[in-house]
C-alpha cells in the first residue's frame, strides 16, 4: 500500500524527514483555511509540502493568499493520475501537462461518514467472530 494519509495525527511519522509531501484539496478538504490545516500538520514531517488542487483555480488563489507565511506552495493544475512510487510510500503525481512530481506521501482528509464506512468495511473483511 502505498502512503496515502487521511490522519496526521495517527498516520505519518513512520514516513518523517522525507523530502516533500502533498496535500490533496479535494473533497472535505476544499477549502483553504482547511487544505492548510492539513499542509501545517505534514509540514511537521517534511520540509517542503504543496497543495493541489485539481484544477480549482479559485482555491488555488484563495489558498496562495492565505499560504504566503507558510513556505507552502500550491499547485493549481489537475491531476490525472497517482501511482505508487518506487521507493517506500512515495507517490507519484501526474498532471495534466505531462509534468511527474514525486511526493514521500499524500495527505487526504477522510468525512466521518467515509471513516465509518471503511471501518466497517474492514471489521467485516476481517473479524472472525460475529460483532454481537
Amino acid at each position: 500500500m502505498w502512503a496515502r494519509f487521511h490522519c496526521l495525527f495517527c498516520h505519518g511519522y513512520e514516513e518523517k524527514n522525507v523530502v516533500s509531501a502533498g496535500v490533496l484539496a479535494v473533497g472535505d478538504i476544499s477549502a483553504p483555511m482547511m487544505s492548510l490545516h492539513m499542509a501545517r500538520m505534514a509540514k511537521r514531517l517534511a520540509p517542503n509540502i504543496t497543495i493541489y488542487t485539481d484544477g480549482a483555480e479559485e482555491l488555488a488563489q484563495q489558498t496562495a493568499q492565505a499560504a504566503v507565511d507558510d513556505d507552502i506552495k500550491v499547485e493549481s493544475r489537475r491531476i490525472t493520475r497517482l501511482e505508487k512510487g518506487a521507493e517506500g510510500s512515495t507517490v507519484v503525481v501526474h498532471l495534466d501537462n505531462g509534468q511527474t512530481i514525486t511526493e514521500g506521501f499524500l495527505v487526504r482528509f477522510f468525512s466521518a461518514f467515509s471513516l465509518v464506512h471503511m471501518t466497517t468495511t474492514y471489521l467485516f473483511a476481517h473479524c472472525r467472530r460475529p460483532l454481537m
